[in-house]
């Protein structure tokens, strides 16, 4: 986890927040909640997946 610095600003923002379920089932791929963010233009901003399995270098993360 990243040590947050000085707040050199903060705003609220209209984003469309998508709760939905993601995963196969099967032990590399769980079923789990993911929580995904979008502006306004249909345009996916970020994904928060608590999986922690990253495929690209097959090594985990908390």
């Amino acid at each position: 986890m990243c040590k947050l610095g000085r707040i050199t600003s903060a705003k609220i923002v209209k984003v469309i927040e998508v709760t939905a379920t993601k995963g196969m089932g099967t032990e590399d791929d769980p079923v789990r909640e993911i929580t995904q963010y979008w502006d306004l233009e249909g345009n996916l901003m970020t994904e928060i997946d608590p999986y922690p399995y990253v495929a690209d270098d097959e090594t985990y993360y908390q």
